[in-house]
């Protein structure tokens, strides 16, 4: 993926601080903070976007994040725009490594009945395998344990998110470029 640049860096330095406001703030209706509820708190967990399929409202996340469901700790969640926390309720699936997925189940009934700003991937969002176009952007988006907390009985996610330049990867046998190993809160945008 040789190509030149289609501008300066002094444009690229000048650019980057609206792009990745844009792409944080529409990202932000599909990411979601995955917390373990302790009753009267919480403790960040680990990140989700949320991923409907076959009419179903799953929050898509790493089987790591979903095992400890597995002990009887207790995984929740929140909608954007809301201040009501959920608790994952339900039979999840997962997959462990090398693929770490897990579909954690939202309540459809909350989904459907309770205004909030999340919005589900829909299928025909994604991508098969990664395959970057000229100027493209890749952004991650994701909530550390260290930008969740509980004060007052309020939970505040904030949530982390990164932009770059495509480049150019490193050969190496073990791995196919098309399938890159990435965060499940992942999403490409390809600028207009």
């Amino acid at each position: 993926m040789t190509q030149s640049l289609l501008f300066t860096e002094a444009e690229w330095n000048a650019e980057m601080p609206r792009v990745v406001r844009e792409m944080t703030a529409y990202l932000r209706q599909y990411r979601v903070a995955v917390f373990e509820d302790h009753e009267s708190h919480g403790a960040g967990w680990g990140s989700g976007s949320y991923l409907r399929f076959d009419g179903q409202v799953s929050i898509l996340t790493n089987q790591h994040v979903a095992c400890i469901r597995s002990d009887n700790r207790i995984l929740a969640y929140q909608f954007e725009d809301q201040d009501d926390i959920r608790r994952v309720v339900g039979d999840h699936c997962e997959y462990p490594a090398p693929l770490d997925l897990a579909l954690l189940p939202v309540s459809m009934d909350a989904w459907s009945t309770s205004p909030h700003g999340s919005k589900a991937i829909e299928i025909d969002q994604i991508s098969i395998c990664h395959a970057p176009v000229e100027t493209e952007l890749l952004t991650f988006t994701g909530f550390s344990g260290s930008n969740v907390a509980f004060h007052f009985n309020t939970l505040l996610a904030n949530g982390t998110c990164y932009t770059a330049r495509e480049v150019e990867l490193p050969q190496d046998n073990r791995f196919s470029p098309g399938f890159i190993s990435v965060s499940t809160t992942d999403l490409i945008w390809h600028p207009p």
